[in-house]
């Protein structure tokens, strides 16, 4: 069986991965895309009184999903967060994610 090309494999310490539509079409995150790696994961380093699942934190209160202040905001700090990335297709969202944490 031949190998499978690099392209298609995903480090499982990225599990599970949520990749959706940006709102804004990028203009504030960068991409039209967004992935999130350990997206069923808690994660306080955010809203440091609170726990939400990153995926949900996302879309529900401080990310692209939001207001445009806020959206802006998120936008920048995806810069400096390993487990959001951006890119103008899914594909290429997964891609940048993987590269972030240094996967490929």
């Amino acid at each position: 069986m031949p190998p499978v090309p690099h392209d298609y494999y995903i480090d499982t310490t990225l599990y599970p991965i949520s990749i959706f539509e940006d709102r804004y079409t990028g203009v504030y995150s960068g991409g039209k895309w967004i992935a999130v790696a350990n997206s069923d994961m808690y994660d306080n380093t955010i809203v440091e009184t609170e726990h939400y699942h990153k995926t949900h934190y996302e879309l529900a209160f401080e990310g692209t999903h939001s207001d445009d202040i806020t959206a802006g905001e998120f936008g920048y700090m995806i810069k400096f967060v390993p487990w959001i990335a951006v890119g103008n297709t899914p594909n290429e969202a997964l891609e940048n994610l993987q590269k972030k944490n240094k996967v490929i």
